[in-house]
């Protein structure tokens, strides 16, 4: 299988350069421009879902439930940045003024008394889904060819060069934020059904990540 990953140079671009639902138009143009079958799928994957990259690549074919006019995706995790302890460390002032025996005494010492690591408790969401939603087919397309994981042979950093290799106007907090401005111009979607969505934990994420324009404002006064 080939996969264009022409472009690499990974630049960190956030929700704030999206202004405003681009609009379902330049979704499948996105999609016209997709060379392989799993590009496509990624894209449809990561926008209906809404997931960070390393939940969409979690994402296996049995937690796909199919009814009449809705989809729901089970037991998704939710993997967020982990935030390490900062290890304790010996300040550089006081290294001038010691041996390297007493450093290394100190820093033996810091490293047998370090706090125990607590494992977290995994957290899942459910997500639901129309069935009418023009990206759906793309998805389901390829979950129906698939029997586990969705995309096995992909770490974030080959999808996102997958994705930015089609067209560097996109990136990945670029489509959470398209979703994100989506499910609130389309479906009246506050910020509480924001955040159960996403699992967002702070109503500041959600307003960060919606992106309305005077005119999608005024379409909510009429």
């Amino acid at each position: 299988m080939m996969i264009n990953l022409v472009r690499t140079n990974y630049v960190k671009r956030g929700a704030e350069a999206v202004t405003r639902f681009c609009g379902w138009r330049d979704l499948f143009k996105f999609l016209s421009k997709c060379e392989t079958p799993i590009t496509g799928a990624l894209f449809a994957t990561l926008f209906e879902t809404g997931c960070r990259i390393s939940e969409g690549l979690q994402l296996d074919s049995s937690m796909f439930v199919e009814n009449t006019d809705t989809l729901r995706i089970y037991s998704v995790p939710v993997l967020k940045k982990n935030h390490k302890q900062r290890k304790k460390e010996i300040p550089e002032e006081m290294r001038l003024i010691l041996t390297q025996d007493q450093i290394d005494t100190i820093e033996k010492y810091y490293e047998e008394h370090k706090p125990p690591e607590v494992p977290k408790k995994l957290v899942t969401r459910t997500i639901p889904i129309p069935k009418k939603e023009p990206l759906v087919s793309a998805m389901m397309n390829w979950v129906h060819e698939q029997d586990g994981l969705l995309f096995p042979d992909l770490d974030r950093f080959e999808a996102y060069r997958m994705i930015n290799g089609v067209d560097d106007a996109w990136w990945l907090h670029r489509i959470r934020s398209e979703r994100a401005t989506q499910l609130t111009i389309e479906y009246n979607y506050t910020i509480q059904d924001l955040m159960k969505f996403f699992n967002w934990s702070s109503p500041n994420i959600a307003a960060r990540y919606v992106r309305l324009n005077p005119s999608d404002l005024e379409k909510k006064m009429t």
